[in-house]
């Protein structure tokens, strides 16, 4: 009965951390969505840039929906960037 109750408080405390991790990512990133940026180029010319000049040509980007998502796809060889990403600069 006691392990019972230890392993719900657990759950229920590891629950709260992660609300509040992701509460406070948001949060970080609505802030600095907000402000213009300093660099010339959108993410997508940033990103065509770091690519071509290490050498790196069989590399696509990508579009993908949602925010805090971009990443790499090693399976397709895809560089996918949020919309946010992909245009602003």
């Amino acid at each position: 009965m006691n392990e019972m109750i230890i392993q719900i408080v657990l759950f229920l405390a590891i629950i709260i951390l992660l609300e509040i991790s992701q509460i406070t990512i948001n949060r970080v990133y609505n802030k600095y969505a907000s402000m213009e940026a300093s660099l010339p180029q959108t993410g997508e010319q940033t990103v065509r840039n770091m690519l071509s000049s290490n050498g790196i040509n069989d590399v696509e980007i990508g579009y993908i929906s949602g925010r805090l998502n971009d990443h790499y796809n090693s399976k397709n060889k895809t560089i996918n960037l949020s919309k946010n990403s992909l245009t602003n600069s």
